[in-house]
């Protein structure tokens, strides 16, 4: 096949063939109304703040090459500016707010300031004020950034943008869809519930109704002070309540509407905890036991790592601004307490890798760990002697030798 040359490809492949020149793409969902859900409902509040904190405490890595080879880079500038954004920005604050952005808008959007070739700050800018302005061939032509003295552009390859997933065609799908959207119906019919019970409360409504028995009786208001001042002894230190002549006691009981708002506050509750992937424990409900919450902290963080991952996805773009394609950034996973039993039982498959004529390094890069520590002198410290070189039985490691690698593994 005869290669085509790039304006061949351009002319060939238009990713954004139906937008309209020189026409700016919109979001399919208000942005600000997305945004204004932080501020009105707290089961919202509670599965962003548990979700920004877990990732905002997890740390954050870089890494050049892959498998064994891989080195961990300690000290990268793109981890430097991730932990110190700006002068004014810290990077626990800096990343907290990409949860928040992502989930409500489905967008979070950050431009990379220079004043050389590299990158000397990252500036998060606002959701609400950033409009997409569509290339007929790459899709994405540029980021315009709405202030109050004009209007900022800035260029693909300046801006880091995490989105979220679309169902839309055209334009409106280089936007992402925030949580929020599919929640409106919910959210908006809690509110009114919200709202309307608050009424209710406001107003107020007796405990107990006691009024003459016979149709036209009426009491004096001497009668009704004793009456009164009667009932409130009673409730105050219990008691009978003694009233002479016919009377009628009525209890008045919350109607059927009045008790659909509790029902209808707990299925949008359960719904926002359902989209959010946060389960119940994480937001201080009780489970049925302790088996179920674990089980749900380990769903929990395993949609959180999937969230993760793309943020690393831009966090990488930022390493490669300051000339290192091959280097990755990404969320450190081996401290979360609820991950660890999946990791103990990929630790657990690396010896049999190594009996079946695997490399040790190559055997735990295989299953997950390919920053393990496995050097090469460790590597012929575990070899067993007297064997040739490139044998299988090179790798086929004895008890003592397996409680070794064990035991380097277990320190990771």
């Amino acid at each position: 096949m005869r290669a085509l040359s790039p304006a061949q490809v351009a002319q060939a492949v238009s990713y954004g063939a139906d937008f309209a020149p020189g026409v700016t793409a919109q979001p399919g969902y208000d942005v600000a109304q997305a945004m204004a859900a932080y501020a009105a409902f707290p089961w919202v509040v509670a599965c962003l703040e548990a979700k920004a904190v877990d990732l905002s405490g997890l740390p954050l890595r870089a890494r050049r090459g892959e498998g064994k080879d891989a080195e961990v880079i300690d000290d990268h500038p793109a981890l430097a500016l991730l932990r110190q954004p700006s002068s004014r920005v810290s990077g626990i604050a800096f990343r907290r707010q990409v949860v928040v952005d992502y989930d409500l808008a489905g967008n979070w959007f950050a431009v990379a300031l220079s004043t050389g070739r590299s990158p000397s700050s990252l500036v998060r800018l606002h959701p609400e004020r950033v409009t997409i302005r569509p290339d007929a061939v790459l899709g994405i032509g540029s980021y315009e950034h709405d202030l109050l003295g004009g209007t900022e552009r800035f260029g693909p390859g300046q801006v880091l943008h995490v989105a979220g997933t679309s169902f839309e065609a055209g334009p409106a799908g280089l936007y992402g869809q925030g949580k929020i959207r599919a929640l409106h119906l919910d959210l908006e019919t809690d509110l009114r519930a919200q709202k309307r019970a608050a009424e209710i409360a406001k107003t107020g409504r007796p405990d107990v109704i006691i009024s003459p028995k016979a149709d036209g009786e009426a009491w004096s208001p001497a009668t009704l002070a004793v009456i009164k001042e009667r009932y409130a002894q009673m409730v105050a230190s219990g008691g009978a309540l003694v009233i002479s002549g016919s009377t009628k006691v009525d209890l008045p009981a919350w109607n059927p509407r009045d008790m659909e708002f509790e029902k209808v506050r707990l299925l949008a509750r359960d719904a926002v905890l359902a989209a959010f992937h946060c389960p119940p424990s994480r937001v201080g409900l009780p489970t049925a036991n302790y088996s179920t919450q674990r089980e749900q902290m380990r769903t929990y963080w395993e949609a959180l790592r999937g969230d993760a991952a793309l943020l690393d996805e831009q966090f990488t773009r930022l390493a490669a601004m300051f000339g290192d394609a091959g280097v990755r950034v990404y969320h450190d996973f081996a401290a979360v307490e609820a991950l660890q039993e999946s990791r103990t039982d990929r630790l657990a498959r690396v010896v049999p890798w190594t009996s079946l004529g695997a490399d040790p390094a190559a055997a735990a890069a295989y299953e997950g760990f390919d920053d393990a520590p496995l050097q090469a002198e460790e590597d012929a410290a575990l070899a067993p002697a007297g064997l040739g070189a490139g044998s299988v039985a090179d790798t086929a490691l004895n008890g003592a030798q397996v409680a070794a690698l064990l035991d380097v593994l277990e320190r990771t």
